[in-house]
């Protein structure tokens, strides 16, 4: 659970899957099994932008159908003696794991600032944000990458905010994504999850008052939090239900870097944008 599904629990919430016909239900699962248990069968949908990405770079057949967040949703925090990112030089920064989404923000904000992420600092996998706050206010790490819904509580307990990643960086966050399969058996359940998703995007937008109670209640932080976490999160909400081409293009990059895939990758192994325009046109 976090701010980057959002838009489906307020689809939940004010019935606009229930309109399409559809009863969603959501399944915890690890990140590492979510692929294995899309291709399987298991489950229909994966909400884990970086998972299914990564999972179509080295081929295997799945697709992204709909984008939510186009940019990061995470605040760059650190103990209080460090105010900005170029301060970070020989510092230790906690990621979920090496390969995450935060792992890759970090990298890739860390390398815009002139910062060498394998030489100038120290990467470790010490878990979810939650035991990485805590980390960090032990002492134990200089600095994290932090969802949103934890900057608040970060803030009262005395640590600098370093900068919102999604001011620097172009990377898209979340949207969902199913295998080839689901897309030939079943488009029209599709077609129905992308215009109820794409009903709450724009609710989200348009109703700031109730966005904010559904927030506090789905995130379970303080009233005084959630204004601050919808001001940044609404700057991230993709516009259209698609990403930009240039920068899926740089996180496909930085994928194949990753997983050294040599071979060029077309977005059309990533991303099927055809359900997306197909609800825009039947409105």
């Amino acid at each position: 659970m976090g701010l980057y599904e959002f838009p489906t629990e307020v689809a939940r919430k004010k019935g606009f899957y229930q309109e399409e016909g559809l009863d969603l239900i959501k399944v915890s699962m690890r990140t590492n099994l979510i692929i294995s248990a899309l291709l399987a069968g298991e489950v229909d949908y994966s909400m884990v932008w970086g998972a299914t990405l990564r999972a179509a770079v080295v081929g295997m057949p799945v697709r992204v159908f709909i984008g939510m967040y186009a940019k990061p949703l995470h605040m760059l925090v650190a103990r209080p003696e460090f105010k900005k990112v170029e301060d970070l030089k020989g510092a230790r920064i906690a990621v979920s794991s090496f390969g995450s989404t935060p792992d890759v923000l970090l990298r890739a904000t860390l390398r815009h600032f002139g910062i060498n992420p394998e030489k100038d600092v120290q990467i470790l996998s010490v878990g979810g944000s939650s035991t990485r706050l805590a980390a960090l206010t032990a002492g134990s790490v200089d600095a994290t990458p932090l969802d949103l819904a934890y900057v608040g509580k970060a803030e009262r307990l005395g640590l600098s905010t370093v900068i919102y990643l999604g001011d620097v960086l172009d990377l898209p966050l979340s949207g969902i994504g199913t295998s080839t399969k689901k897309i030939r058996e079943n488009p029209e359940q599709i077609r129905r999850l992308v215009r109820g998703t794409l009903k709450a995007m724009q609710y989200i937008r348009d109703n700031r008052a109730d966005s904010l109670r559904m927030m506090v209640d789905y995130l379970k932080v303080p009233a005084g939090d959630a204004g601050k976490i919808y001001d940044f999160s609404i700057r991230s909400l993709s516009a259209n239900g698609r990403f930009l081409d240039q920068n899926l293009i740089t996180d496909i990059n930085l994928a194949r870097q990753s997983l050294k895939i040599d071979r060029d990758v077309p977005l059309s192994e990533v991303v099927d944008w055809g359900f997306v325009e197909a609800a825009k046109q039947s409105r």
